[in-house]
């Protein structure tokens, strides 16, 4: 079970502008009119679009005419490989755009998901490179292949069996949320359930960096799907 007021806790200790706009508005769901200028802004800039968009889906940002628009933008982009850097973060973008307006097309995802396998030389965990494949190659995902994702989500459950890994938690949950495996699912459960239990004493969840706006990026990323 997640302790919410524990990370929302922990969330304004690390005293970002951001962390704690976004904790008032998960709060109430009121208004959102904070969060989303600073994503407009510095933060947005930083992040860029793909996490930007990323956040504003787990965030139910969406119904913002500006969100909507980033999101189609986000499927319309032609796909440029950038050596050493797998696109991972894009993926999950154009699956969260793809998500929550399945009728917009993406030329893009094919191409997407190719650099993706390719990828396995790349220094990125393993588990980060597959949930960002499992995102497209979901049941409602744009590149839908029951088989692969079958095989490749199976196999990942099966090694956190085995050993558990609390750092893939959330790309894979995120994955089976958007990629459209049915909530009822033992695996979308099973994750989600893990993703809750892995939430630390402080009130945070597991990162890898040490940062203290990366770790509470991290943990409102976490909080926000567990409340989808």
């Amino acid at each position: 079970m997640v302790h919410l007021n524990k990370a929302f806790e922990y969330l304004d200790s690390l005293e970002s502008v951001f962390l704690c706009n976004a904790v008032s508005w998960m709060r109430d769901m009121k208004d959102p009119t904070d969060v989303l200028l600073d994503l407009s802004q510095n933060l947005g800039q930083n992040l860029g679009p793909w996490e930007t968009f990323r956040f504003c889906s787990l965030l139910k940002l969406t119904p913002a005419e500006p969100v909507k628009e980033l999101g189609k933008d986000v499927l319309a982009e032609p796909f440029q490989e950038t050596p050493a850097v797998p696109p991972v973060s894009r993926a999950f973008a154009m699956a969260h755009a793809h998500w929550l307006d399945p009728g917009v097309g993406c030329g893009a995802a094919n191409a997407v998901l190719a650099s993706l396998d390719a990828a396995g030389e790349s220094g990125v965990p393993l588990y980060l490179l597959d949930a960002a494949r499992l995102a497209l190659l979901g049941p409602a995902g744009l590149c839908a292949n029951e088989t692969l994702f079958g095989q490749t989500l199976g196999r990942h459950v099966d090694a956190l069996e085995a050993a558990p890994e609390p750092l893939a938690y959330a790309p894979l949950f995120e994955a089976c949320l958007v990629g459209g495996l049915a909530p009822a699912h033992p695996t979308h459960r099973l994750l989600r359930e893990r993703l809750a239990e892995s939430q630390n004493a402080d009130g945070s969840f597991p990162a890898a960096a040490n940062q203290r706006l990366l770790r509470g990026l991290v943990t409102l990323k976490a909080i926000a799907l567990l409340r989808h």
